[in-house]
């Protein structure tokens, strides 16, 4: 069976950081490397540079993103953009990793 991967992908945008100390997270999924996904971001779409914080790889990435995305809903910001505080988004990873 292929890979599949989830992410978790930060926007470097020091105003918003200074002004609310809060960063905007990226909780995606992919079926090739992240460091792929990243690239491609980097390149494209981004007037931020992106960082990778954190990914794993799951036996569904659609139903595993599906799961994160509600369950951080509240910070939703948009689309698979979510605007978290530092904490909230280790408690993004924290779940990637204990996610089966």
């Amino acid at each position: 069976m292929p890979q599949s991967y989830i992410y978790l992908i930060r926007a470097e945008d020091p105003d918003l950081y200074r002004a609310e100390k809060k960063h905007r997270y990226k909780i995606g999924r992919t079926d090739r490397h992240p460091e792929i996904r990243l690239k491609e971001l980097n390149g494209q779409q981004s007037p931020y540079l992106l960082v990778l914080k954190y990914y794993t790889t799951v036996a569904d990435s659609n139903i595993a993103e599906t799961y994160f995305h509600q369950k951080f809903a509240d910070y939703r910001y948009h689309g698979e953009w979510f605007k978290m505080s530092p904490s909230i988004a280790a408690s993004v990873e924290k779940g990637f990793k204990s996610y089966q």
